[in-house]
């Protein structure tokens, strides 16, 4: 409706159509730069130098890498942006669907960090590729399979084009339905239930998990880095914290310190 309304509408004035295309060109040229170089930097910082002698970093070499990065990032998103055309569903459901693949087993990880001390790190890392995995799959068959006509309850089109006028005709016609399996009431599942199914996926595997892979015998977390289910309810009684008097009156001499100086 919006470039309709710039065409018909906003078209009476010259120039004002040109300027509205230039106006979105500039914020999607704006966006797309910002979100390529900053995953070439984050490529080039956290895989780069971590996997590379610190002998071989130079500036150069970091400079022609990044920009090597910006390009094959660049074309890899134009190259996903010709493919969306080809896939049956529009992309604002893809876009759920992909944050709703990678958003899911973060989120379970950090629930598992705070609410369950038991779980380990080897425990939460196979959940979330297990999750992942799983998320991905759906993805995938949700975008590539084809479903069946009339999924939504069976509910025909109210459409009245291509209708052919009222005459007193018999005819005889053969359609032919596709079975719905398993897989295909799994590839219906709306969007919006990615991230809670990929969550409880992460958190019950997880849990599942640190009875099989970790030690009984925990180790010592430090009590502020878990939350208490009482902490969450506004009745809960709030966390206390020991501090000993020394550490006070030392902190308090230091503020004291700075601020003579």
């Amino acid at each position: 409706m919006y470039p309709l309304f710039v065409i018909e509408t906003l078209g009476r004035f010259p120039g004002l159509t040109g300027l509205f295309i230039a106006c979105i060109l500039s914020a999607t040229l704006s966006t797309f730069s910002s979100g390529v170089n900053s995953t070439a930097t984050v490529v080039l910082e956290d895989i780069y130098k971590r996997l590379t002698k610190k002998e071989l970093i130079t500036n150069d070499r970091q400079v022609l890498l990044s920009k090597i990065l910006s390009v094959c990032i660049g074309s890899l998103t134009v190259l996903m942006a010709f493919l969306v055309s080809f896939m049956q569903s529009n992309i604002i459901t893809i876009i759920i669907q992909i944050f709703g693949v990678f958003a899911a087993p973060i989120l379970g990880i950090y629930i598992l960090g705070f609410f369950f001390s038991r779980v380990k790190s080897r425990s939460v890392c196979v959940a979330f590729f297990i999750c992942l995995i799983f998320q991905l799959f759906l993805l995938f068959g949700s975008i590539f399979m084809p479903m069946p006509p009339n999924k939504n309850g069976g509910r025909l089109p109210t459409s009245v084009d291509q209708c052919i006028p009222a005459v007193n005709e018999t005819a005889s016609t053969t359609t032919t339905e596709m079975k719905s399996n398993g897989l295909v009431a799994l590839f219906s599942i709306s969007p919006l239930w990615f991230i809670c199914i990929g969550t409880l996926i992460t958190i019950v595997v997880g849990l599942i998990l640190s009875f099989i892979l970790d030690s009984k015998d925990p180790k010592v977390i430090d009590p502020l880095l878990l939350v208490s289910p009482k902490e969450i309810l506004p009745c809960g009684s709030s966390r206390k914290v020991l501090v000993e008097p020394s550490t006070v009156d030392k902190n308090d001499r230091i503020i004291e310190e700075d601020m003579m100086l």
